[in-house]
């Protein structure tokens, strides 16, 4: 049984016809030398590649939407690699607000598999914090585990011949509290959250 986690790896596109991206937030280019200079299209789906996406092929967003392999994405909406001040404190929040919004229409609106899942949470961060942020009662290391058994549990059933498997349709859990300048140095000091499934967007 293979899984994926994906921490900190969505990276949203802004498009041209857009006025771009907010001020202070970096749009990625890299995508497109990668797809056409050094190989990096022999990597993306063969279908994602059918259906035209091109260099889009290679940002998560699109590619879940073609991965049978179960993703578990951890993301943060104020992902610091998307912005060119490393202070918080500099980070215009109308940008911050624009970003949270891309990352969270990108995310939600390219899972179509129930066997996905993750946590997008309001931290000032770029990977890190495993076990230290805290979603209600329980961490994102807590959740990620939850979620792999599920998905364990459901391929074992499949392979025993069980029609179904365990079929849970998997929650999303997010926060959009923020600015969360640092990443928390106690599980308690980070802001709890709610619950939403992929189709009801909350918080």
């Amino acid at each position: 049984f293979v899984a994926v986690l994906a921490d900190s790896g969505v990276f949203p596109a802004w498009p041209e016809h857009e006025a771009g991206p907010p001020r202070g937030v970096l749009a990625f280019p890299q995508f497109d030398w990668m797809f056409t200079s050094v190989g990096a299209s022999d990597s993306a789906a063969p279908a994602c590649l059918e259906d035209k996406h091109g260099a889009s092929c290679l940002r998560l967003g699109t590619a879940l939407r073609y991965s049978k392999t179960p993703t578990f994405v951890t993301q943060s909406y104020q992902d610091t690699w998307h912005f060119s001040e490393e202070d918080p404190s500099k980070v215009r929040s109308e940008s911050a607000r624009a970003l949270a919004a891309r990352i969270d229409r990108e995310i939600r609106s390219h899972l179509p598999e129930k066997f996905h899942g993750g946590i997008l949470d309001g931290c000032f961060r770029h990977c890190q914090c495993w076990g230290q942020l805290r979603f209600g009662n329980e961490s994102n290391r807590d959740i990620f585990y939850r979620w792999y058994q599920t998905r364990l549990q459901e391929w074992r059933a499949t392979v025993a011949g069980q029609k179904h498997g365990v079929e849970e349709i998997w929650h999303f859990h997010s926060t959009k509290t923020f600015p969360n300048e640092n990443c928390p140095s106690s599980p308690a000091s980070f802001s709890s959250s709610s619950s939403s499934s992929l189709q009801d967007d909350s918080t």
